[in-house]
């Protein structure tokens, strides 16, 4: 997955150098230190980041709840699975930060299932003290998201809008 670094906007002046793109599929999770880009796109899934200083990652879970073997389907594994690996990495709990995006419902009538699978990350998110700094969730539209492992900054956008800033810090 490494590719030729590229710069991107960084606050206080520094411009580091991102060593990975990452496209995060849904039921995908990547944690780590490197400077890393990683978007998805989630609509009634979610996407959980979490940034600390040292290290950060990101999960994309399908359904609130399930299995009966680990996996990052489910947010009741993914999300344990994504602090654990965070805290294996030298992740302290009282540094980090939380963004949420989807949780949206598409097709009127297909039920709450976006609801729930937000529920189910703000729920585990308060569990462990970790605060939620932005989230873009529910509506009717799919997002793109954007992730950076640098600084947190966390871009969504609309498939059917705007792109919105959920957490910048520059």
């Amino acid at each position: 997955m490494n590719q030729t670094p590229v710069p991107v906007t960084s606050y206080r002046g520094f411009v580091p150098l991102v060593r990975e793109r990452i496209d995060l599929h849904a039921g995908g999770m990547y944690a780590g230190y490197d400077a890393a880009l990683v978007t998805t796109v989630v609509s009634s899934s979610v996407a959980v980041s979490i940034w600390t200083p040292l290290a950060a990652g990101i999960v994309h879970y399908v359904l609130p709840f399930g299995g009966t073997e680990r996996s990052v389907h489910f947010g009741n594994q993914a999300l344990p699975a994504l602090l654990e690996r965070l805290i294996d990495l030298g992740a302290e709990t009282n540094a980090m930060v939380a963004t949420i995006t989807g949780g949206a419902e598409p097709l009127p009538g297909f039920g709450s299932l976006g609801r729930r699978n937000v529920t189910v990350a703000r729920e585990f998110l308060t569990r462990h003290d970790i605060a939620v700094i932005s989230h873009e969730t529910g509506g009717r539209a799919a997002r793109h998201l954007t992730f950076s492992t640098i600084d947190g900054s966390t871009v969504a956008r609309a498939l059917s809008r705007d792109s919105k800033t959920l957490h910048d810090k520059s």
